[in-house]
């Protein structure tokens, strides 16, 4: 979760109350500060006076709360250190946005028991989070040859946290579509395609190479190198986490709750995207690159083919960008949830539990 706050600083300390902050060594990052140089210049600057030469400078810096004060009142006040915005800072009064990544565990729970209300006896999704904390989480073990990192899932469904890294990915979709390759492999636009006798076998979902290499020619980069990708099941999550989207492994019912909940709140039909991709790309890539845009939609996927293997029948998965999901989480109580029509759809949910349950 994300809590934006604006904090008056003079030197190392100011505090104000940031609502949700529990904890301390949060990180936040300085995303503007007003700077504005005292007349005279000389050390300190006084709060409430009128500087007239104040300007808004954009800043990106990465910052450690190193201490929290309790206040019986107002709740909790950081004690904020920073690295200085520019070498002479000294003798200047800042207005600084700062943004707070944490998860909110009211947050948390509060889905765990809507999702038992409205989809009950199914799975909670799992959640991820690029350079997550890896304390808890289980290294994912290096696959002995091939393996589809979509099948390593199954673990953290039932529970687990597991942390991928460069090592833990054995097919090389997956270290591309999850960012530890830079570049696709030899051959690849082959590959996908038509195959090239004597080199590679085709796994022909395209009709030609060249529509493979007009496919590659926008795909982005996603900066993982060097980083652990963390999957935790949502009700594993802790305050230290901040998931980038979460993911559900659903059948028709459910997403058909899900589907649903995704347009609810815009008029944009097009609350819900099937990017063409790797299983991998519906569960990683295209949600995290809907978590960056300022109104990201949901990813329906699990139709490739070759990742249909390590999910059970009928079972397709819908990610929300984490941004998206908690606005979800917001609205599900004033939603068609709560309807008669809902309710019919909870009895198949059930029938599908039974017939579904090993």
């Amino acid at each position: 979760m994300t809590i934006s706050t604006t904090v008056h600083s003079m030197g190392r300390y100011q505090g104000k109350m940031v609502p949700g902050l529990t904890s301390r060594d949060t990180p936040f990052r300085w995303i503007s500060a007003t700077h504005c140089p005292r007349p005279g210049g000389g050390r300190g600057a006084e709060r409430g006076r009128v500087y007239p030469k104040c300007r808004l400078r954009p800043c990106n810096i990465e910052g450690l709360v190193t201490g929290l004060s309790i206040q019986r009142d107002t709740g909790i006040i950081p004690n904020i250190h920073r690295p200085a915005v520019s070498p002479r800072e000294t003798g200047t009064l800042f207005a600084v946005s700062l943004v707070w990544n944490h998860m909110d565990m009211a947050l948390r729970d509060a889905y765990t028991r809507l999702h038992e209300k409205y989809f009950p006896g199914t799975e909670l999704p799992i959640a991820f989070e690029v350079g997550g904390e890896t304390v808890g989480a289980e290294r994912a073990p290096a696959p002995r040859g091939w393996r589809c990192f979509v099948c390593d899932l199954a673990k953290v469904l039932r529970g687990a946290s597991l942390a991928f890294d460069e090592a833990s990915i054995g097919c090389r979709g997956g270290r591309f579509y999850l960012g530890y390759d830079a570049e696709r492999f030899p051959d690849f636009r082959y590959f996908l395609s038509t195959g090239k006798p004597g080199v590679i076998e085709g796994e022909r979902y395209k009709q030609t190479p060249e529509i493979v290499d007009e496919l590659d020619r926008g795909t982005v980069r996603i900066p993982t190198k060097g980083k652990s990708i963390v999957f935790k099941r949502w009700d594993r999550l802790a305050a230290a986490d901040n998931p980038d989207a979460v993911v559900f492994f659903a059948r028709p019912e459910v997403l058909s709750g899900l589907f649903t909940l995704a347009n609810f709140d815009q008029a944009d039909p097009n609350g819900v995207i099937s990017p063409f991709g790797a299983g991998c790309s519906s569960i990683f890539y295209y949600p995290w690159l809907e978590q960056q845009k300022e109104d990201p939609k949901a990813v329906l996927g699990m139709f490739d083919p070759s990742a249909r293997p390590c999910v059970p029948s009928d079972v397709l998965t819908m990610a929300f960008p984490m941004k998206k999901f908690e606005r979800v989480i917001g609205f599900m109580e004033e939603s068609f949830l709560t309807t008669g029509t809902w309710e019919k759809v909870m009895k198949k949910i059930d029938r599908s539990n039974t017939l579904n349950t090993p």
